[in-house]
């Protein structure tokens, strides 16, 4: 995706539901990606692949891991793998959070400094952009909210998500 090109809503919307669903599957085999970035995204059309699978692990009878991350590119790491090193499959929610937001604001929703500042917690999400020309719906950004929670405890894991998508998000556009 070009930084110059606004991506319309409901290709926005798929791309993260096809995220969405493949980290169901990937998830469901105890197996967290650790380095989802919109680079390990290649998109062609409605098709999607993953790529980058180098830092992923598979849990085993654990639900999250500490091995050390090869890459690391804070924007699109979950704020608890960057305060304690630890990732679970709700780290990859949040890199697919971060995906989708930057694909309909063309920038990611916050900056290495504000990542690593201690109210990072505190911080709001802004959904104003001004060369954006279509305003995002307020269902859409709740649903962004959701994906990237502070806190994982309350943050959607992927069935949670896929759940949200298909009883308040699809209705919508649908």
């Amino acid at each position: 995706i070009q930084n110059n090109i606004n991506v319309d809503i409901k290709y926005a919307l798929h791309i993260c539901i096809t995220l969405l669903e493949y980290f169901s599957i990937i998830h469901s085999n105890k197996v967290i990606h650790r380095n989802l970035k919109l680079s390990s995204v290649l998109i062609k059309g409605s098709d999607l692949y993953l790529t980058n699978f180098l830092n992923s692990v598979k849990l085993d009878n654990k639900n999250s891991s500490n091995e050390i991350l090869l890459d690391n590119c804070l924007l699109y790491r979950a704020p608890e793998s960057i305060s304690t090193g630890i990732f679970s499959a709700k780290s990859d929610v949040y890199s697919i959070g971060v995906i989708f937001y930057e694909l309909l604001m063309r920038a990611p929703p916050f900056n290495d400094s504000e990542i690593l500042d201690p109210k990072f917690e505190n911080f709001e999400i802004s959904f104003n952009n001004y060369s954006r020309k279509q305003e995002i719906p307020y269902i859409i950004q709740e649903f962004i909210k959701k994906l990237l929670e502070f806190d994982p405890l309350k943050r959607l894991d992927t069935f949670q998500a896929l759940k949200y998508y298909k009883s308040k998000v699809k209705p919508y556009f649908y």
